[in-house]
């Protein structure tokens, strides 16, 4: 199941999230980014005109560039992608079920990357954004936080807006 896509202003870089429910045997969500490239004889290669979707830094064992650790988290429910004005290549990742050590459950969180174009490697961009427990789990059982169930960053990447559908606060 295709959970979510978004394709930069140029058309060159496009990410697409696959989530972890029911698709892949781990039960782990996966993000794919790919770059559209000159590639000649293959990506990772200068070309002479042929022209195809290149994946970035994939994660060791799979074509995707971030495999989530914990199955059922839905890492990858929401991702964006931009590029900057200064030519930085930035990634958000929502993963709207994920816990975290002070949270209860499914409260989410969000991760935000940059491209390093000097180790061809994804780099964190700051700590994880945790979400919060959204209700009163004893009065609202069913009602969770779930942070991260969108996640849009500003046109420089430099600002990222994190929605939750269902906090609720007494």
């Amino acid at each position: 199941k295709l959970v979510g896509s978004n394709l930069t202003g140029g058309g060159q870089t496009l990410a697409i999230a696959i989530g972890d429910q029911g698709v892949t045997s781990t039960g782990l969500g996966r993000v794919y980014v790919y770059e559209w490239q000159d590639t000649g004889s293959g990506c990772g290669t200068t070309g002479t005109g042929t022209l195809t979707w290149c994946p970035l830094a994939p994660a060791s064992g799979t074509d995707a560039s971030f495999v989530s650790s914990v199955a059922g988290e839905q890492y990858g429910s929401s991702v964006d992608l931009v590029r900057s004005p200064q030519d930085l290549l930035v990634l958000a990742i929502g993963a709207r079920k994920g816990n975290h050590n002070s949270c209860g459950e499914a409260c989410g969180y969000a991760e935000v990357y940059e491209w390093n174009t000097g180790t061809n490697n994804w780099d964190s961009r700051g700590i994880k954004i945790n979400g919060e427990q959204g209700a009163d789990t004893a009065t609202f059982p069913k009602q969770t936080g779930e942070q991260a169930h969108v996640v849009s960053l500003s046109a420089d990447g430099n600002r990222i807006a994190v929605g939750s559908p269902r906090w609720y606060v007494n």
